[in-house]
């Protein structure tokens, strides 16, 4: 929704839809479009520079912090393209910013301040999540820290329970509740705008559908009857339509398949007959209405065979049994295997009646020989079911979304349309929680192809040292060529700085260990020594000297080991890092050296932050503002010599030659590709 508000203030009428490869046409205004995206990866600067001085880290280095973010030539490259990576980064920053500054006001509990900054973190907090669900690590990285304070505030005992309590509730609010009302909400807006039908709805339910503006299905006969001409849709989410298709099981090659398929197309339209035992129950003899309890016959309208019940088990649930199209003028004498009970499980609107009606109905279909349940399966058929969802016959008579089915539209010459509009309910938190189940699939189908060579792809353990950067349009020698290659001196030394935080982590939690032993037998020593007629302290002398004594001062180290603040902000940042960039080692989606950006700014920050506090500890304020200084030189010439990359580089790459570092940068050949 920001990129599209990026194109209506731009003036876009949206009759451009933007194909690849095209050029834009002069009414489409890509400049104004570009600059509102661009502001995204603009704002993360100063918002750099904000976080890190609420994290007690001097005006010089939170300056630096904010240079690394300005002179990363792949941040800049990627302000460039109008994608959804800006304003996940912008959120990002702006989540952490926030929560950095509520840290400020952590000793001002229940203040103004306090709940103010506190909100903004949930709102910001929502934003993210909405932007891309990459959005949930920054919700874990401030999960995590909160975690972190409130077992802080459970080991002080004399705080009061009731007190304690409530900044766990302040917490619930702010931190849970608040993005979750900003994520729906965010999907409200989006269907308050998108009212009209297109071309992805097909993929929701058919109510959903049914209340598109312009859908047809708001137009067709309100009940279903004998010849109807029908679409049925499993309540199964992502299932899809029945289907069947000119392909046999492998087992039974006089069996064809049927399945649930997404896609609307000529292979899911079945004719509904009513069998003559049912029929002659009806009085009227023209229009003989579908009711609970009727039998039917399902006959696929393009290959005219009739939907029945085997007696094989089906491929993959093997507990069920077979459901195939048979090839009716071979075989007359199907014993019932292809006659459905309709059993109506309830109307889904203010009608109350046994009809069938299109949308509104739910309904089981009951073979009529075998007693089992017409079900669609979330289980995909492998190739030679064209990876379609498996459709059988359930024995075990557990009605759930399996064995639910609607009619989604019928056409009947024998009966009149209806507005089906006002018949048709669907429910706001349905839709929304439908809809993110179709996004986490979509996005779940996004796998690499192991016997394709891509190189566009990359994996996550290239990304902290940029072994593979990334081609983000043609590489002819006369198209302008645009390279998402970060700044190599920041991307290796943010590298290295948080991979050896962990072992940081580990040496001082050791020696804290052992301070505190040093301590204890010094305070012991000193006891005995006071005690002693020969060696006890002299009268008018203090005793303070501890023998053993490592007290905060006496080495930077051991201030650093006992410097909560420290900790509080090298965890918050490393842990930011690292629920960003981890998880991708768990994914079998396609990957790109994009996904790494959030880590990267949670990587400046934590590179920044180290530099502040060892220049701190064991540099003098001169010396440290010449080490600042150095390397926000270094960091901006190495921006600029890699910049024609990132600006567009108009003539051959092998012009470039030199700017490659690695072996395994493309820049002006490929040394993954197989020729």
């Amino acid at each position: 929704m920001l990129v599209a508000l990026a194109e209506v203030i731009a003036g876009h009428n949206g009759t451009f839809d933007f194909p690849s490869g095209q050029q834009y046409p002069d009414y489409v205004n890509y400049v104004s479009m570009r600059i509102q995206l661009a502001l995204y990866g603009i704002l993360l600067i100063p918002m750099a520079y904000v976080t890190c001085k609420s994290l007690n880290m001097s005006t010089n280095t939170s300056t630096l912090a904010a240079l690394f973010v300005l002179f990363d030539n792949a941040l800049c490259v990627m302000s460039k393209f109008i994608l959804l990576d800006q304003p996940l980064l912008f959120f990002t920053a702006l989540s952490i910013m926030c929560y950095a500054q509520f840290g400020r006001y952590r000793r001002l509990a229940f203040s103004t301040e306090w709940w103010v900054w506190l909100s903004l973190t949930g709102m910001s907090l929502g934003f993210v999540l909405s932007s891309k669900w990459i959005g949930l690590f920054c919700v874990a990285t401030v999960g995590l820290s909160t975690v972190q304070h409130l077992w802080e505030m459970y080991g002080q005992l004399k705080m009061p329970v009731d007190y304690y309590l409530n900044h766990w509730a302040a917490r619930i609010v702010c931190l849970i509740f608040i993005p979750l009302i900003v994520y729906m909400l965010t999907f409200v807006i989006h269907f308050q705008i998108l009212y009209k039908t297109g071309s992805g709805d097909g993929r929701l339910s058919s109510k959903f559908q049914a209340g598109q503006i312009g859908h047809p299905l708001n137009t067709q006969p309100i009940e279903v009857a004998h010849n109807s001409t029908a679409r049925l849709r499993s309540y199964l989410s992502r299932s899809g339509l029945l289907h069947s298709h000119n392909h046999t099981y492998p087992s039974n090659p006089l069996q064809f398949q049927v399945t649930t398929f997404q896609g609307k197309d000529f292979n899911n339209k079945w004719h509904l007959y009513m069998s003559d035992e049912s029929a002659s129950k009806k009085k009227d003899s023209n229009v003989k209405i579908f009711q609970d309890g009727d039998l039917m016959r399902l006959v696929h309208k393009n290959s005219s065979r009739v939907l029945r019940a085997v007696s094989e088990v089906a491929p993959l649930s093997t507990d069920d049994l077979m459901v195939s199209t048979y090839d009716n003028s071979k075989d007359m004498d199907l014993d019932k295997s292809d006659l459905w009970k309709l059993e109506i499980y309830k109307q889904t609107s203010s009608l109350k009646d046994d009809i069938l009606h299109p949308l509104i109905t739910q309904f089981v279909l009951r073979n009529a020989k075998y007693g089992c349940l017409l079900r669609s399966k979330a289980r995909h058929l492998p190739s030679w079911g064209w990876n379609q969802r498996e459709v059988s016959c359930s024995k075990t008579n557990k009605l759930n979304d399996e064995v639910f089915w609607n009619v989604e539209e019928h056409t009947n010459v024998a009966l009149n349309n209806s507005n089906m509009g006002k018949y048709v309910k669907s429910f706001m938190l349905f839709d929304i929680v439908q809809l993110n189940i179709e996004m986490a699939s979509s996005n779940n189908a996004l796998v690499p192809d192991p016997d394709k060579y891509n190189q566009l792809e990359s994996t996550p353990e290239m990304w902290p040292f940029l072994y593979r950067p990334m081609r983000m349009v043609g590489w002819g020698d006369s198209e302008v060529k645009l390279y998402e290659i970060g700044n190599p001196i920041l991307w290796w030394l943010s590298g290295f700085a948080l991979l050896a935080y962990p072992l940081q982590l580990l040496v001082c939690s050791v020696l804290s260990e052992r301070y505190k032993s040093a301590n204890k037998l010094g305070k012991q020593a000193e006891t005995q020594i006071a005690n002693s007629p020969i060696l006890g302290t002299p009268s008018g002398f203090s005793s303070s000297g501890h023998i053993f004594s490592l007290e905060a001062g006496s080495s930077a180290i051991y201030k650093m080991v006992n410097d909560r603040n420290y900790w509080l902000g090298a965890n918050l940042l490393w842990s930011g890092w690292a629920f960003h960039y981890l998880p991708f080692f768990l994914m079998g989606r396609v990957t790109y050296l994009h996904h790494y950006l959030p880590a990267l700014y949670f990587a400046f920050l934590f590179l920044a932050f180290q530099i502040d506090y060892t220049l701190k500890m064991f540099f003098r304020p001169v010396t440290s503002n010449r080490t600042v200084l150095v390397l926000g030189v270094v960091s901006m010439l190495v921006f600029f010599y890699f910049f024609p990359f990132t600006v567009g580089y108009t003539k051959p790459a092998k012009d470039l030659k030199g700017r490659v570092w690695r072996s395994s940068w493309n820049v002006y050949q490929d040394p993954f590709e197989i020729f």
